[in-house]
């Protein structure tokens, strides 16, 4: 069956001709701005009178079920015509596809030296030559609407790009983000055009901007996101689902020191055939690209427990200006004898929380936010009743002006219950020439 807004002559073969007559064009705006005239009159329910045929002899849930029947009708016609108006735009939009693939080549491979205005002219002058002959002819909102198909149209040609050339350095990607911006400017149009929170409210442009703007960082701050997400993601669990570890932590700038005391664990997952597990703890500072001198640091093994106590202290020389990303890792694992050692959990301690350091003493809104969060994993988890009223002791520093201890509750999770963002590891994955990525993607299988 003939659909009955179709192109007419225009799409009969496989590629639309990308140059249109001016007879073409006017068919195309006519046929358009009729489609949304006719929806725009469906838009009448207020003029329909539904409450005086409401009141015509029917019963009260017979008059309910008629207006919305009625209502609904309107609704779905109207949007059967916005989708035939939309299609027709598409096609319109799509038929210059090839000239805006090579557009986009010109801008990409273009030199580093070239700046990225003179890079995108051929694009912008395509696009506004496409808007230029239906400017005058079509209804403000079918005009938006050409905008609209554009802009998606350019974000899934990007985003091809973007696929066709993983790996790429990353001025590669900050020239197509750069081009972006200038691209929403323009069609941004002084406010004229698509509203910049239209743009905010786009999943397409959204997910695009979010990627690219990973693919353009360097390895080392890839690196920093994946981590700073890790301790967010732990920040957020509410479960005891693998259990607690117990420590206490402090700083002392004048040996330079990070002292760690691992106290205890308790509820961790039983490992071995009897119902128990040998556990014992390994420490290590990330990102290592800031501490590549530092070697981990693995406590004693406790025998057949599930509540084990460690209560062993050490000493890590680290300067006292932390990096925008510093971190304890502390990795339970079940120790066996003739086997390879099992995983029982995972913490992470952001060293900013720790006090002694420069620049981490935490804040009473900071310190609000991590009791808040315990008292949620205690009214969770009311199994485990010690040593877990807060997630920190009162900050000793602000009492005493002194570097004290302070204990930390780490919930522990495994890889799988963390929610992170897979595209990171995309992109450093990529990286196939780049060691620091290579040494880091590696560096998450190990085994302790």
């Amino acid at each position: 069956m003939r659909r009955p807004f179709d192109f007419g002559n225009l799409n009969k073969q496989q590629n639309i001709v990308e140059q249109l007559t001016s007879e073409q064009i006017d068919h195309f705006t006519a046929l358009v701005n009729s489609c949304e005239q006719v929806r725009r009159c469906l838009a009448c329910a207020d003029r329909l009178k539904l409450d005086e045929i409401e009141g015509d002899g029917c019963y009260d849930n017979e008059r309910s079920s008629m207006r919305a029947h009625i209502e609904q009708q309107l609704d779905n016609c109207s949007q059967n015509i916005v989708e035939q108006i939309e299609s027709l735009i598409d096609q319109f939009v799509r038929r210059q596809i090839a000239k805006y693939k090579k557009a986009i080549f010109h801008l990409v491979w273009s030199p580093s030296a070239c700046p990225t205005d003179d890079c995108l002219k051929p694009l912008i002058k395509l696009l506004d030559g496409e808007l230029s002959i239906v400017h005058r002819c079509l209804l403000h909102r079918n005009f938006t609407r050409v905008m609209y198909s554009q802009v998606h149209l350019l974000l899934k040609l990007f985003q091809e790009c973007v696929n066709e050339n993983i790996g790429q350095e990353p001025i590669f990607y900050r020239r197509l983000t750069d081009a972006l911006a200038i691209l929403l400017d323009f069609f941004h149009a002084d406010g004229k055009g698509i509203s910049v929170e239209s743009f905010a409210q786009s999943l397409d442009y959204r997910q695009f901007h979010e990627q690219i703007s990973l693919y353009q960082m360097s390895t080392e701050n890839l690196i920093e996101l994946y981590y700073s997400e890790l301790i967010k993601a732990q920040e957020e669990v509410t479960e005891c689902k693998y259990g607690i570890l117990n420590l206490r932590a402090y700083f002392n700038p004048n040996s330079q020191l990070l002292v760690i005391e691992v106290l205890s664990a308790k509820q961790i997952i039983p490992l071995d055939s009897n119902g128990l597990s040998d556990p014992y703890v390994v420490i290590e500072l990330l990102p290592k690209v800031h501490f590549p001198d530092i070697n981990n640091a693995k406590t004693k093994v406790v025998s057949s427990c599930l509540n084990p106590v460690f209560g062993e202290t050490f000493e890590f020389n680290v300067p006292s200006f932390l990096p925008p990303c510093a971190l304890a890792h502390f990795v339970i694992m079940d120790h066996d004898f003739l086997k390879s050692n099992d995983f029982a959990g995972e913490a992470f301690l952001d060293l900013r929380q720790v006090p002694g350091f420069a620049t981490d003493k935490i804040s009473s809104s900071g310190q609000s936010n991590l009791n808040n969060r315990n008292e949620q994993i205690n009214r969770n988890t009311r199994q485990i009743k010690a040593n877990n009223s807060s997630s920190v002791t009162n900050n000793p520093l602000s009492r005493t002006g002194s570097t004290l201890p302070l204990q930390f509750n780490l919930v522990l999770t495994h890889p799988s219950s963390r929610v992170t963002n897979p595209t990171i590891m995309a992109v450093l994955a990529s990286r196939k020439e780049d060691k620091e990525a290579d040494e880091f993607i590696r560096s998450l299988s190990a085994t302790y």
